[in-house]
């Protein structure tokens, strides 16, 4: 009876470590997932970023070229020694 007693706390106490670190290397992996899809979405903000700085100078680019465009319209149509 003592030895079956013995033997029950013995696995209990086992199985109990077992869990425990069963426990800690999920909340490891856990841990290690987080991070990897903190570095994916740190690297898609980047690019956003980086997207929108583009999108911004393209506009303003083309807004430039526009306004020349404009100037030009304004020459052909009416030239500067007519002073229209």
């Amino acid at each position: 009876m003592a030895t079956r007693t013995a033997a029950r706390y013995v696995s209990q106490r086992l199985s109990s470590g077992a869990r425990n670190l069963i426990e800690k290397e999920n909340s490891a992996e856990n841990i290690y997932i987080k991070k990897i899809e903190l570095e994916r979405l740190q690297k898609l903000a980047s690019k956003a970023k980086t997207s929108s700085n583009k999108i911004h100078y393209l506009r303003r680019e083309f807004w430039n070229l526009s306004k020349e465009c404009k100037k030009l319209e304004n020459e052909l149509v009416c030239p500067s020694i007519l002073s229209c």
